[in-house]
């Protein structure tokens, strides 16, 4: 199970499973200016986690290996994580 350490009120998050088994959690913030950082605990050591940004491009942002947490600094557009298909509790 995954877990937004101290989400403020305008920071979001959904999970999405792929039909190849993987996941793709999106989390965003609605703050109007500004941003926030937070923490999204994986809940257990991932193999690979890929970091988007939609803005930036297509492809990764960031490659992580052999992580159980991930620090993200949110701003006015979602930032996706994509993990194997490990389950998410």
């Amino acid at each position: 199970m995954y877990v937004v350490v101290n989400e403020p009120t305008t920071v979001h998050d959904m999970l999405l499973q792929k039909s190849d088994g993987r996941y793709e959690l999106l989390v965003w913030d609605e703050k109007v200016t500004g941003s926030d950082s937070v923490d999204v605990n994986l809940g257990r050591t991932v193999k690979s986690l890929k970091v988007y940004d939609p803005t930036v491009g297509i492809d990764p942002v960031q490659t992580l290996a052999n992580v159980k947490s991930v620090k993200l600094t949110l701003t006015d557009h979602a930032g996706i994580l994509e993990i194997p298909s490990v389950p998410l509790d």
